[in-house]
């Protein structure tokens, strides 16, 4: 994903675009149809455009769930948001260790023990909780 922030007169608007033509309106980039449209000076504009860390639930989802089938062998059809981590996948809490280890690679986090991660059960609780930990830290460094 592409962020495009244009900030004018103390004021942030924050575009996501996942491709460069997305960042592009009717052959102009954003910020500038932005600017021809609000009859807004070139030189009171700042453009910020960087690569963003929000993912979509998605993603988040397809990301985590290669976690799993590469670090575990786990099969595609069995990775279902209602299944139970431990019941229905057969994770022990020594791979517990080896998945934090592999989702805060694959997803650039620091997983820390905090009570949200001790309640995590089903993939879905799994899914919730890197998307909140992910796209906090993407508004953070925005």
């Amino acid at each position: 994903m592409l962020v495009l922030t244009v900030v004018y007169a103390g004021t942030s608007l924050l575009f996501r675009v996942s491709s460069v033509e997305q960042y592009l309106c009717q052959g102009k980039p954003i910020h500038k149809a932005f600017r021809a449209s609000e009859g807004v000076k070139a030189s009171r504009i700042q453009v910020i455009i960087t690569t963003e860390e929000y993912m979509t639930e998605q993603e988040v989802i397809d990301k985590t769930n290669k976690v799993f089938e590469e670090s575990f062998e786990i099969e595609k059809e069995r990775l279902v948001p209602e299944a139970n981590i431990f019941v229905d996948l057969g994770l022990d809490s020594l791979d517990i260790v080896d998945l934090i280890v592999a989702l805060q690679s694959s997803f650039g986090v620091k997983i820390r023990n905090e009570e949200k991660v001790r309640d995590i059960r089903t993939l879905q609780d799994l899914y919730q909780f890197i998307s909140s930990i992910k796209n906090d830290d993407s508004v953070k460094n925005s």
